[in-house]
């Protein structure tokens, strides 16, 4: 079975977050129960190419911004409280800190 585009990409060396990103999504429809941290673990493998932690950051800063909107958007269709929202935004934060740590840890 041939290789979704975004990984043949990656493996041809065009590990930018874009790249990054689009692979990710070709992962998630494949095997959803991957999980971002699933996907992260199989990039930091060298299963996507090789990836700098710049392009690694970047995509957790989008892939984070993304989920924060999504939150705030789930909050509009059925009110949780702001103190709710704000709690859950800040475990997000927190989770995503800790990928960025495990994932791209500082040279």
């Amino acid at each position: 079975m041939p290789s979704p585009p975004a990984i043949r990409m990656l493996a041809a060396g065009g590990g930018g977050m874009g790249a990054l990103r689009e692979a990710y999504r070709e992962a998630m429809f494949e095997d959803p129960a991957m999980g971002l941290e699933g996907f992260l673990r199989r990039a930091a493998a060298g299963a996507y190419g090789p990836l700098t932690r710049e392009a690694i950051l970047d995509f957790l800063d989008e892939t984070l911004r993304d989920t924060i909107g999504s939150i705030h958007t789930r909050a509009e269709a059925s009110p949780e409280g702001a103190e709710e929202v704000e709690r859950v935004i800040e475990e997000r934060r927190e989770a995503f800190a800790r990928l960025a740590e495990r994932y791209a840890p500082p040279p």
